[in-house]
């Protein structure tokens, strides 16, 4: 990509690792199958739950040619579904959007 890139992600999402005594039945039943690569435990009696680790979005400034406008917000108090009401999520896509435009008019 060449245009100004943010990672966005829900807090909940991107979540610290929990306690696997404390997971519920269905969130074991995740973490034991292994049916979401990321949703595992770590063998120090925690495990993640969430979508993608925050320490893999460093990693998706490699798919832009525009590393300096690489970002990672992560929009507080919301988890995948609730995301889609944050401010913080809609100030930070048309704040990208506009510099979208700036950098098409620029040529």
């Amino acid at each position: 990509f060449e245009c100004p890139f943010a990672a966005i992600a829900a807090s909940a999402s991107v979540a610290d690792p929990v306690k696997t005594q404390e997971l519920c039945l269905e969130a074991k039943a995740v973490v034991d199958s292994g049916a979401r690569i990321y949703n595992k435990e770590f063998g120090d009696g925690t495990a993640f739950l969430g979508h993608f680790p925050l320490d893999t979005y460093d990693d998706w400034k490699d798919w832009t040619e525009n590393k300096d406008s690489f970002r990672v917000v992560v929009c507080s108090n919301c988890d995948h579904m609730s995301i889609k009401a944050s401010q913080e999520l809609k100030d930070v896509v048309f704040s990208t959007l506009t510099d979208l435009v700036k950098l098409w008019s620029a040529r």
